[in-house]
């Protein structure tokens, strides 16, 4: 699990995963929790929630939905694109107007990292 990267190929910083690293992640049975500390969103301007969703989308594309989850890093960044724990009520409606599935939405908000979770501690 790696739960606080985004995808290196939008974001070129150095804690993000590379194409060949979220393939090895996917492989693997893994999980990234997709960042939304700025920086590792978009380095030019200040990143607004659909830069952060082009990550989602990205990853999604790239290695399936199965694979993602949301890492916030809430207790440790000064600069994120969702600002606290109230802003995530906007995320249905967006993650539905990209054309995610509620089922596909269950799993990025909590399905995956419990499934993992379980295969961790049987």
């Amino acid at each position: 699990m790696v739960t606080h990267a985004n995808a290196r190929s939008i974001c070129d910083h150095p804690r993000n995963l590379s194409d060949s690293q979220l393939k090895s992640l996917a492989e693997s049975g893994g999980v990234i929790g997709l960042n939304q500390v700025s920086d590792f969103v978009k380095k030019d301007k200040k990143p607004d929630l659909d830069d952060f969703l082009n990550h989602v989308d990205y990853v999604a594309s790239l290695i399936g939905v199965q694979h993602i989850a949301l890492g916030s890093d809430f207790d440790g960044a000064d600069h994120v694109v969702l600002p606290g724990i109230d802003a995530y009520a906007r995320l249905e409606n967006c993650f539905l107007q990209r054309g995610f599935s509620r089922q596909e939405m269950e799993m990025i908000f909590n399905n995956n990292v419990e499934r993992v979770l379980r295969q961790i501690l049987k």
